[in-house]
């Protein structure tokens, strides 16, 4: 099995062939894992947010964030198989398929297949559309593993990342809401803060631009408000 070192372009190229070869698979599936963890990290640094920017690596951390596979979930290994055209190998061993190295998972130390396929959303790159794991979820995900000493060198990286993307997104979704859905907010908030406890208590622009994004709501919002009064402290910049 061939070696591979996962860019965002390299993972971009073999997701698009993927998807060239059989439609219905990225049409099934969602991308987790480190790959889903470069998707969120390219958003990061799209959206330019000073309070929230990509952090600086140095190059043996750019070498840690290579990934060696593309790690998806959703389907059992029956449905995988039928989707391959050939028998899923166990969950956990790699296979080359298009092109491609991929890891297929039944269930993480947060993430199962139930949570992955209720809470994931349908990412575009130009032509390319498939389904990602959902920032919260992957990022308590990654906390979980960090906590329990996995001793992988990715995962705080990627649990870094994460945090911030979802700050950023958090605080950008109130302050331009024509989009805002008050249940996708919440759900996004609570289970970040469900993962790390200090989640939202040790960033005061964070606690600032919550504060100030939810003060101008409208009224449909007003559980959102009630939310961040209660549970984001006000930190002095």
């Amino acid at each position: 099995m061939v070696d591979r070192n996962y860019n965002w372009d390299t993972i971009r190229d073999d997701l698009e062939r993927i998807g060239t070869q059989n439609p219905d698979f990225l049409a099934n599936m969602v991308l987790v894992g480190g790959a889903a963890c470069w998707y969120y990290r390219l958003a990061l640094s799209k959206a330019n947010d000073p309070d929230f920017p990509v952090p600086v690596y140095t190059p043996n951390q750019e070498r840690v964030w290579l990934s060696k596979d593309l790690d998806f979930m959703g389907e059992s290994s029956e449905e995988v198989g039928q989707l391959i055209g050939q028998p899923c190998p166990p969950m956990g061993s790699l296979l080359e398929y298009a092109g491609a190295t991929l890891d297929f998972i039944e269930d993480g130390l947060k993430m199962t297949r139930q949570a992955v396929n209720h809470t994931a959303r349908k990412a575009q790159v130009g032509d390319l559309a498939f389904y990602i794991v959902s920032p919260s979820l992957l990022f308590a995900e990654k906390q979980a593993c960090v906590l329990q000493k996995k001793n992988r060198p990715q995962d705080p990286l990627h649990r870094e990342v994460l945090a911030r993307f979802i700050r950023m997104e958090l605080c950008r979704s109130l302050e331009l809401p024509e989009d805002l859905d008050t249940k996708e907010w919440l759900n996004e908030a609570k289970e970040s803060k469900t993962a790390d406890i200090h989640f939202f208590a040790q960033d005061a622009a964070l606690s600032r631009r919550l504060h100030t994004g939810a003060a101008g709501l409208a009224p449909e919002h007003r559980a959102i408000l009630h939310w961040i009064r209660h549970h984001v402290a006000q930190i002095p910049s």
